[in-house]
């Protein structure tokens, strides 16, 4: 969070600001309106604490926290 992932202009045709977005599966573009994408699940409760002392390591090594 708060970080630029992308940045919006104006060039070629384009009639206004916009963001180019591309989904690709397979080193071939697809419509991402049409992709499956797997739904999450919840984290069960017994094993939460792992996953945030992972996620926090993680977080750590990308100078996050």
């Amino acid at each position: 969070m708060g970080h630029l992932i992308a940045k919006s202009g104006n060039t070629g045709r384009s009639t206004g600001a916009h963001l180019h977005y591309e989904f690709h599966i397979y080193n071939k573009p697809v419509d991402a309106m049409k992709v499956s994408l797997p739904l999450s699940q919840e984290i069960a409760k017994k094993d939460k604490k792992a996953f945030n002392e992972r996620r926090d390591s993680f977080l750590k090594e990308m100078g996050e926290i």
